[in-house]
């Protein structure tokens, strides 16, 4: 009888290894399924152009240099814009919005925010997959 028991004892431990293994298995897997489906979420719902916006933006006024700054002539829609976003204090993109349209063109996405108080109208472009700021407009 005691040994029938030890047997019956070790049989559970197995069953309880492999019940252990599954559990982990299981937890990775659906780790693995959240952060796939943030990254399509990210992508996907356009997230990725917003934070690609900021940081463009925010890099390009933050930071004066003589390549920046060409940058900002390149994409300013005319010459007050330019003026404004070069002599910008806090240089930061705020309040930005939600994408606003494409104007026919799925590769361009349009956001507006605020810089310094004032609103600002931005195109974004797809290019070679990665987006770009292609126009700022600055309005008063």
């Amino acid at each position: 009888m005691t040994f029938h028991n030890r047997k019956a004892g070790i049989g559970l431990l197995k069953g309880s290894k492999n019940s252990n293994y599954k559990k982990i298995e299981i937890i990775v897997s659906m780790f693995v399924l959240v952060i796939i489906l943030g990254l399509f979420l990210f992508f996907y719902m356009g997230y990725n152009v917003q934070y690609d916006l900021k940081n463009q933006i925010n890099s390009y006024l933050s930071s004066k240099t003589d390549n920046n700054l060409k940058i900002l002539r390149r994409v300013s829609v005319n010459n007050e814009t330019y003026k404004f976003l070069k002599d910008s204090v806090r240089g930061e993109v705020q309040d930005l919005s939600d994408f606003e349209g494409d104007f026919g063109n799925t590769n361009d996405e349009y956001f507006v925010c605020s810089i310094d108080g004032k609103k600002a109208g931005i195109i974004m472009t797809k290019i070679n997959g990665y987006w770009r700021v292609t126009s700022i407009q600055v309005y008063n």
